[in-house]
């Protein structure tokens, strides 16, 4: 019987139905002696707040899995939706050290683990790795998380402050969340949370906050029409 671990081989079509999961990208950062090293990865998972845990998947034979197979700690950013050029440097094949690739870019070093972490991303984590299990042709690292640095500027990020909330166009109009909440009624009972839910696909989907806006005021729009169609079916019986 296949070990459900190490094989059989993969079965048609699954590299393609992994790959139309949609995942947050993360840039994965070690400080390695006088060398540092980074590659972008979305299979990184929150484990367990307390104790404070995250899991990192990484391909088994990269470098740098390698790397993390004998040091332990390391940093972990979340990337917002500005930073896709940072993301596909950190994923390119025979890509230079990770100082090279954050030449112009803002950064800072983390007072924890060491590695570099680049500014404007939605948050970043210092880790220490505690087992490393192989799976497959994967890596999965399990790490307590030691530290929460802070980043300046995200360009995005969820947040239930309006005011801590960048990049909010200054159109005079309230708030996404503010107008959901006034706006709860019976269209709401009927689609509960809809603009929260479109928050969140901000946070998570890659849209702007002005795409957001937009489709905001569609989904009002929509929501007025069928108010009016729900009263006009009332009135009529």
């Amino acid at each position: 019987m296949d070990d459900p671990v190490t094989g059989p081989a993969p079965l048609p079509g699954l590299a393609e139905a992994f790959a139309s999961f949609p995942a947050g990208v993360t840039l994965v950062m070690v400080a390695d002696g006088r060398d540092d090293i980074g590659t972008t990865v979305s299979a990184f998972c929150p484990v367990s707040l307390s104790p404070p845990l995250v899991l990192v998947s990484l391909i088994a034979d990269s470098y740098l899995a390698e790397v993390l197979g004998r040091v332990d700690r390391f940093a972990v950013i979340m990337l917002a939706v500005s930073q896709r050029m940072l993301a596909g440097r950190f994923a390119a094949a025979g890509r230079p050290g990770a100082r090279r690739l954050l030449e112009g870019v803002a950064h800072q070093r983390g007072r924890v683990s060491g590695a570099l972490i680049p500014d404007g991303g939605l948050a970043a984590l210092e880790c220490a790795a505690v087992r490393r299990v192989p799976a497959g042709d994967h890596l999965l690292v399990i790490a307590s998380v030691l530290a929460v640095p802070t980043l300046p500027n995200p360009v995005t990020r969820w947040s239930a402050s309006p005011a801590a909330t960048p990049g909010w166009p200054d159109t005079g109009h309230a708030h996404p969340r503010r107008r959901a909440r006034a706006a709860r009624g019976d269209v709401h009972r009927k689609l509960p949370g809809s603009v929260d839910r479109l928050w969140r696909i901000q946070a998570y989907g890659g849209i702007t906050s002005a795409e957001l806006w937009t489709m905001c005021g569609r989904l009002k729009n929509l929501e007025n029409a069928g108010r009016n169609l729900l009263c006009r079916a009332a009135g009529r019986a």
